[in-house]
């Protein structure tokens, strides 16, 4: 942008030209008188610096519930403090020829950016290993690991593990005294005893005032075990030998498992496993006659299907954050309702019953983003669908009773790939889940949970539920060692909930019967 030296050279430059050489020396001489101001008056083009109050922080709640577990969980970091917001300026260019090059040294165009740096505090848990206290065994940014191995703890000050370079520090509930860093911006200081969380002095932010996304692996300190990272399969439930990675003691991975129930005050309700047993932990109620349900990050998404919409809840503290979706035939809307759901970085998948249709929601806002097509009309209802990083599957049910289908479209271009029709899937199938190597489909008709092969589709296993005592299975979800199935109508005798071994396939346990404390239960998620 020209400034007001550049402006008056320009002038003056124009006007001697002009008298001098007429109409084309005027404009010889406003660009002569352009070369000079610009060589005598620099400009300066900057990017403007966004205020401390402008700073975007993952999440930052006050009054938000602190979690407490046992074993080791997985949690996003709540922004507890941030100070110390610096903007620091970077001029490039400034030096470059006079007058295009006829001589002279004189001064070119410059550019201001700038970076930013902030100190940042973050919450994570209660510290329930008393004086032994926690420890951090892994870190993410983004979808990024940070090594974190040259952590250890500190031999002065007590509860504090840091790395080498201090960028890091984790305070591990046993400390007694404040951080040091952050103390310097306060006039009163708090230990937050027998509670975990992390410093992160001076982080470097770069040309944005965003924060990015932090998630911590916290577990037992003094206990003999290692990070989730090197556990890969189950064996025999109690097994302690940790050689070659084969299966963590009872106590050491605490999972959450999130169930719906149609009909109970809890259509939502959480639970702990350690491998061995389940306990409830908490319940809320969530909108009428909730089905599917999937969670990721720090959400869980249900399916509130007499409402028509979805449910958005925070992980952490079980509220309401929102819904999405209404009653109807356009685009965002459910005829029927939501049934069944699933959910990665950047969309959530919904599919609409008898409707035939899978619709996309945006992650960032829910809003609609796009229907997945062709869907053939002559199917009957569409039941599940799930996601991994390349592909979305659903099933349907055909008018061919009592056939099933299941479609595969790429995740990138939403393209149908293949549909597959699989003749031992005779009845109603419900949810499906997947991983790295399989599809898990639940016939409820049959009772059945009959998982293939992911890449050749060909049939692995059958579990026969019912031998189980699990009448009407509905749900299933599965984790890198168990498999989750949730049952409609437990009855007298029947099970709620049962947890299978990955591997061997083997019942490890079950949970829950009618009306203790289920009805309904119908969508099953683990995290």
């Amino acid at each position: 942008m020209s400034n007001a030296g550049q402006i008056a050279f320009t002038v003056v430059g124009g006007v001697v030209g002009a008298y001098v050489g007429g109409p084309m020396g005027a404009v010889r001489g406003a660009a002569v008188g352009y070369a000079i101001g610009s060589a005598i008056f620099p400009s300066t083009s900057e990017q403007g610096s966004p205020s401390p109050g402008s700073l975007q922080l993952q999440t930052s709640q006050y009054g938000r519930t602190i979690p407490v577990s046992w074993g080791t969980r997985k949690y996003a970091g709540n922004c507890i403090d941030y100070q110390n917001f610096q903007v620091h300026e970077h001029t490039s260019g400034g030096k470059g020829t006079m007058m295009g090059g006829m001589g002279g040294g004189g001064q070119g165009e410059s550019t201001t950016t700038y970076t930013y740096t902030v100190s940042l505090a973050f919450g994570l848990g209660m510290n329930t290993n008393g004086a032994a206290g926690k420890r951090l065994f892994r870190m993410w940014k983004g979808k990024n690991e940070v090594d974190i191995s040259s952590m250890v703890q500190d031999d002065v000050i007590t509860g504090l593990w840091r790395t080498a370079n201090d960028e890091l520090r984790f305070y591990d509930g046993t400390q007694t005294e404040p951080d040091t860093h952050m103390a310097q911006f306060h006039t009163r200081n708090s230990a937050y005893k027998n509670f975990c969380y992390i410093v992160l002095p001076n982080y470097y932010l770069g040309a944005s005032s965003s924060v990015d996304n932090f998630t911590f692996e916290i577990g037992d300190n003094g206990v003999v075990t290692q990070s989730l990272r090197y556990y890969t399969k189950f064996l025999t439930p109690g097994t302690e030998s940790l050689e070659g990675g084969d299966f963590p003691p009872i106590g050491v991975i605490m999972k959450s498992i999130f169930m719906t129930d149609e009909t109970a005050a809890e259509g939502l309700s959480e639970y702990t496993f350690d491998g061995s047993t389940i306990a409830h932990v908490r319940g809320i109620a969530c909108g009428s006659n909730p089905k599917g349900i999937c969670t990721i990050d720090n959400l869980i998404f249900v399916c509130a299907l007499g409402d028509y919409n979805v449910r958005v809840i925070n992980k952490t503290t079980f509220e309401l954050i929102t819904t999405f979706g209404s009653h109807g035939t356009g685009n965002g809307q459910f005829a029927d309702g939501p049934w069944n759901i699933a959910a990665d970085d950047d969309y959530v998948y919904v599919n609409d019953v008898t409707d035939n249709r899978i619709q996309l929601f945006n992650r960032s806002d829910y809003s609609f983003h796009a229907t997945l097509v062709p869907l053939p009309a002559d199917y009957d209802g569409s039941y599940g669908v799930a996601v991994d990083a390349s592909h979305i599957y659903y099933t349907m049910s055909s008018s061919t009773w009592p056939y099933q289908d299941l479609f595969t479209h790429n995740i990138s271009t939403l393209a149908h790939e293949s549909t597959f029709n699989y003749t031992t899937l005779a009845g109603q199938s419900e949810m499906l889940a997947v991983d790295d190597d399989a599809l898990y489909i639940i016939n409820r008709d049959q009772s059945k949970l009959y998982i293939y092969d992911k890449t050749s589709h060909a049939l692995v296993h059958t579990i026969n539920l019912a031998s189980d005592s699990a009448y009407e299975p509905t749900g299933v979800a599965v984790d890198d060692y168990f498999i989750y199935v949730a049952d409609r109508n437990p009855y007298s005798d029947g099970k709620a909930m049962l947890v299978y071994n990955k591997t061997t396939y083997t019942l490890i346990t079950t949970f829950g019967t009618y009306e203790n404390p289920f009805e309904n239960p119908y969508g099953i998620a683990v995290a």
